[in-house]
């Protein structure tokens, strides 16, 4: 009986730890709960009045790492709310991406806004508490918009939702899920408030990865949501492989969504199935004039759309049940942000360059520069060819780019402006300086640009050093003592009971605070001279690729260093 219980007990610590490869359909960390998970989610729906005043209740209590904004109004006049958690909420971090989750775009469909509240509040409330939740808001700037269609959700509020219709469209019964313009027809009509504010604030802010929640259905399905023909047919992207990625992260970290045969409670509807919970948009049903595929198409946003299950307005006891079935699930999908490359596109002399397009392989969508020349891709594991194309420069190219299962590869272009004549100046580019160590406390961001993948020649004329003048005076004894040390800075136990685990993978140039001991994948192995510092960033593989991983093994805090530490503190002890 003992050799029984003992070979059961490796068998099931076998499948825990195991590649998801292997047992695709069983991973014990994302179906089974851990012992003790606090289930207390309010079983309450919140309508307009009370979301609002829910979001009021969060920013007053966290200011430090909270924002709320709207992005304009519905058609009856009410805000289109959105918060940001973030550990510098109110304005994009140079080289940190940013998540967005929509809910309630059809105003019947309110699980999703019940979720987004409370995803918003465990996120403040377990801040400086549960590392993997801290490690998201320190490196990700999060944007929750609880509810896209308000009117809507007040329409399906009067009788309980207990229609299928009522309130699915906006006050003026038009489906916003069929108002954005599409890439294959060509429609005349007039663009919802709701519809141009959402597309304006797409365009305006530097998406990387969201989702789009819905209920009817237990799925995640990814774009392209429709085709030319018309016809339901799978109907694949450019990026196909990493949309079906995205859409198997959700499901198979959710308990039920992955299964042949998940459980369905609408007893008069019919029960949709879906191969391990994820379905192509077009190969289910055409959806022409989606938000989804706007989001691809018209910007670098990745966006699939989950569908939390088969009752749309579910009774206010039930809310409880889909916090649990979801949370783990909503977490990891924000997690995969930190996946494929990640960079910037400066010139020469350091200054960022906007708008770049930056091609993979020969994949057609292209994604884009930021402001601050920073960008992101979402890649599957594999080698790549990129190449960076602005008009006024020379093009630059990287050939076999690695692209691993973890933390994202980090690849920066120093482009050389075609002739003095072309009006490219290194002296500002849009006004927005070359390096501003205000601009973030992400201290992943405040090095020149690591040196990930870089070819000699990429250094010609290079002098981007800008903040070599504040740091060169430290003794270099002491950064080589430092850089020698061998801390351990592992990951402990959360005390929020419900993340309990290994957390994302992550390069430690993306997170702070971090002990030498931490910085692996940055120091590559190697000793580090203690020669000049400027020789110190040319000729190491990757350099320094955080500031704070010096400052803080020399106790000196970054916050006070560049003196501004009063932006950052504040309810950090919650």
């Amino acid at each position: 009986m003992t050799k029984v219980v003992v070979i059961l007990v490796l068998l099931l610590e076998l499948v825990n730890t195991a590649p998801r490869h292997i047992f695709p359909k069983f991973h014990l960390r994302e179906t089974i709960n851990d012992n003790g998970l606090n289930t207390d989610m309010e079983a309450k729906h919140h309508n307009y009045k009370d979301m609002v005043q829910f979001m009021d209740d969060l920013t007053a209590k966290y200011p430090s790492i909270t924002h709320k904004y709207s992005i304009g109004k519905s058609v009856q006049g009410r805000e289109l709310w959105v918060m940001v958690v973030s550990d510098n909420p109110t304005k994009h971090e140079p080289g940190e991406p940013e998540f967005k989750y929509v809910a309630n775009m059809h105003g019947n469909e309110v699980v999703g806004r019940e979720l987004l509240l409370k995803l918003m509040e465990t996120l403040c409330s377990q801040y400086q508490k549960s590392k993997r939740l801290t490690n998201l808001v320190d490196t990700v700037r999060m944007h929750f918009m609880p509810s896209m269609n308000p009117d809507g959700y007040e329409m399906a509020s009067s009788d309980g939702g207990t229609d299928w219709l009522v309130g699915r469209n906006n006050a003026r019964d038009v489906d916003l899920n069929r108002n954005f313009p599409d890439q294959f027809y060509q429609k005349d009509e007039e663009r919802e408030p709701e519809t141009n504010h959402t597309m304006n604030w797409i365009k305006t802010n530097p998406f990387v990865l969201s989702a789009n929640i819905h209920g009817g259905s237990l799925v995640a399905n990814y774009p392209y949501d429709d085709n030319p023909s018309g016809r339901t047919e799978y109907t694949p992207s450019p990026d196909d492989d990493v949309f079906e990625k995205l859409a198997l992260t959700y499901s198979f970290a959710h308990p039920t969504m992955h299964l042949e045969n998940p459980p369905w409670e609408c007893k008069n509807v019919p029960p949709d199935r879906f191969k391990n919970g994820v379905t192509n948009g077009a190969n289910w049903y055409n959806v022409a004039g989606g938000m989804q595929d706007f989001n691809y198409v018209h910007s670098d946003c990745l966006e699939i759309t989950l569908e939390l299950g088969c009752n749309k307005f579910p009774k206010n006891d039930a809310l409880p049940k889909y916090w649990e079935e979801n949370k783990h699930a909503l977490v990891k999908f924000i997690e995969q942000i930190h996946k494929g490359i990640r960079g910037f596109v400066r010139s020469k002399s350091g200054n960022p360059i906007e708008g770049a397009h930056i091609h993979i392989d020969d994949r057609s969508h292209i994604s884009h520069s930021g402001k601050a020349g920073d960008f992101w891709r979402i890649l599957e594991p594999g080698t790549y060819d990129l190449k960076v194309i602005k008009e006024g420069y020379v093009t630059a190219e990287k050939k076999s780019v690695q692209v691993s299962n973890g933390s994202p590869t980090s690849v920066n272009f120093f482009m050389a402006a075609e002739s003095a004549d072309s009006g490219n100046s290194d002296a500002s580019l849009n006004g927005f300086p070359a390096h501003d160590q205000t601009e973030t406390n992400n201290q992943g961001i405040l090095q020149p640009l690591n040196q990930d993948n870089r070819d000699s020649s990429d250094m010609n004329g290079y002098t981007g050093f800008p903040l070599l003048s504040q740091i060169q005076n430290i003794d270099r004894q002491l950064l080589r003592s430092a850089s020698m040390q061998n801390d351990e800075g592992g990951w402990q136990p959360a005390e929020y009971p419900e993340f309990v685990g290994p957390p994302m993978v992550m390069n430690a140039e993306a997170r702070h605070r971090t002990p030498f001991s931490s910085m692996d994948e940055v120091m590559m192995g190697q000793n580090y001279d203690p020669g000049p510092l400027k020789e110190f960033y040319l000729d190491t593989p990757r350099g320094f690729t955080d500031t704070q991983l010096m400052m803080n093994q020399l106790n000196l805090e970054h916050d006070d260093f560049f003196d501004h530490k009063s932006e950052f503190i504040g309810d950090q002890a919650h």
